[in-house]
């Protein structure tokens, strides 16, 4: 009779090695799903932390603004009468948001987002505009879009409009479809409303 020395048989060596692949297997699993779990999380907090502050900054330059112009084109020769230089916010067309011709917070792209806005001037003679800002992935999934109506103190004091230079009767205009900026002009100080 021989006697048994101790040690794995062949088989079951093959056995706890394929017992161990499939536990490997499934635990890479998880942990890929997990990350992409992770990374689409952070992605909407960025989104949101970043559309909040874009759709602030657009809403407080143009609070006041004094004269509003849509256009396609960045223009830093765009003055008031006494010579002051505007400002502007925009979107370009693939995504990248500009604040005073530059682009800010990085480049949006870059980070795995696009931005847009869309503008519904709301009627010819009311000093109120429409403005909805959006932050999409790169496959076109919205991650943050707010709207909001802001009254203009400054051109409803002063019976001014929105004016489009945009050669367009459209109502709506939409960063998708072309680069959009709001270009403004500050005459003297901020409207102050009274208590």
């Amino acid at each position: 009779m021989k006697n048994r020395t101790s040690g794995f048989t062949l088989v079951e060596l093959v056995v706890t090695m394929a017992v161990a692949s499939v536990l490997i297997l499934a635990g890479g699993t998880v942990l890929v799903s997990g990350n992409r779990t992770y990374h689409r999380y952070a992605l909407s907090v960025r989104a949101g932390e970043l559309g909040e502050t874009i759709a602030e900054q657009m809403r407080t330059r143009l609070q006041y603004a004094t004269d509003i112009l849509v256009d396609e084109t960045w223009d830093e020769d765009i003055r008031n009468e006494t010579g002051e230089t505007s400002c502007s916010v925009g979107f370009t067309e693939d995504g990248r948001f500009l604040l005073d011709g530059e682009e800010v917070y990085g480049s949006l792209p870059d980070m795995g987002l696009l931005g847009g806005c869309r503008i519904t001037r709301l009627a010819e003679e009311v000093p109120v505009v429409q403005v909805e800002v959006y932050l999409t992935d790169l496959s076109g999934n919205t991650l943050y879009q707010s709207r909001e109506l802001i009254k203009l103190f400054n051109m409803e004091l002063s019976g001014e409009t929105v004016g489009w230079r945009i050669d367009s009767g459209d109502e709506v205009i939409d960063s998708a479809d072309r680069d959009v900026f709001f270009c403004y002009l500050e005459r003297g100080g901020r409207y102050e409303e009274d208590d």
